[in-house]
C-alpha cells in the first residue's frame, strides 16, 4: 500500500510536472503567435501604404497619359487643317500661275503695245 502510494504520488508528480511543462509550452506558443501576428500586420500596413502609394502615382501617370493623348488629337486636326490649308494654297498659286500665263499670252497676242497698265489706263484699245 504505501509503495502504491507512492508510485501514486509519483505519476501525480509527473502529470504535475506534465502539465507545468504543458503550460509553459501552451504560454510559449501564444507568445510566438502574438509576435508573429504583429509582425504580420506591420507588413500588411507595410503592403497597403506601398499599394496607396503605387496607386496614386498610376493615378497621375493615367492622368498624364491622358492629357498627352488630348494634346496629341489638337496636333492631329492643327495638322489635318494645316494640310488643307496648304492644298488650298498650291491650288490658289496654280491658278495665278495660269492666269499671269493667260495675261501673257493675250499681251503677246496684242502686239505688245503697252501690256495690261497700258490697257487699263486706256491707252490701249483692244478689240472685243
Amino acid at each position: 500500500k504505501a509503495l502504491a502510494a507512492e508510485g501514486y504520488d509519483a505519476s501525480e508528480g509527473a502529470a504535475s510536472s506534465l502539465g507545468a511543462v504543458a503550460d509553459v509550452l501552451r504560454h510559449s506558443a501564444e507568445h510566438a503567435a502574438t509576435k508573429e501576428v504583429a509582425l504580420m500586420r506591420k507588413q500588411l500596413q507595410t503592403a497597403q501604404a506601398s499599394l496607396s502609394a503605387e496607386e496614386s502615382a498610376h493615378a497621375a501617370t493615367k492622368e498624364a497619359l491622358e492629357d498627352a493623348r488630348a494634346h496629341v488629337m489638337r496636333l492631329e486636326v492643327e495638322v489635318a487643317e494645316l494640310k488643307e490649308a496648304l492644298d488650298k494654297s498650291k491650288g490658289l498659286e496654280k491658278e495665278a500661275t495660269l492666269l499671269r500665263k493667260r495675261v501673257e499670252e493675250e499681251e503677246k497676242s496684242s502686239g505688245g503695245g503697252g501690256g495690261l497698265w497700258s490697257y487699263i489706263s486706256g491707252g490701249d484699245t483692244v478689240a472685243a
